[in-house]
């Protein structure tokens, strides 16, 4: 499995900060090949990531849609052929090491096309996408643009109901 790392970071006027601890937890999610920061980054933000020893990339948003978010992720995920991806948003400093392994490996033990963890306060476990249903999303999103909506914290899961 290819597992890409998605970081949600805002844009410049609802900046978003980056804490170094995400590239910590980040390369420890399980079959992780890159990071992917989504949004405005600073100048120290950048060095940071590029101090990261797997690959980070840095990619903008326009509208700040969901959207155009889920587009950005699927097109991400086709050129690094990644299988899962793994979201969560830049100012969870505390992502659990323990229950992200735990429910990446859950995710793709059951060939499951979204995971998260009811139950848990928010920013202890992000959220795991299926390429597949990346692409089911931005296709519902472009034949039913009344649903697009700003990104939210709980915009994906808003989607999928």
């Amino acid at each position: 499995m290819n597992t890409i790392v998605f970081l949600y970071t805002g844009n410049s006027s609802n900046k978003i900060p980056v804490s170094s601890q995400l590239f910590t937890w980040a390369k420890t999610v399980p079959s992780v090949s890159a990071v992917v920061l989504l949004g405005f980054v600073t100048a120290q933000e950048k060095e940071m990531a590029q101090n990261c020893t797997i690959p980070v990339e840095i990619i903008s948003l326009e509208e700040e849609s969901i959207k155009e978010l889920l587009h950005k992720i699927d097109v991400s995920m086709t050129e690094k052929k990644g299988d899962t991806a793994v979201y969560g948003w830049a100012d969870c400093p505390f992502y659990n090491t323990e229950l992200t392994k735990k429910i990446v490996t859950h995710h793709e033990k059951y060939g499951s096309e979204y995971t998260f963890a009811d139950g848990y306060p928010y920013g202890l476990v992000p959220e795991v996408i299926h390429s597949g249903t990346v692409k089911i999303m931005c296709s519902l999103l472009d034949k039913k643009p009344e649903v697009n909506k700003k990104v939210t914290r709980d915009g994906i899961f808003s989607l999928l109901k």
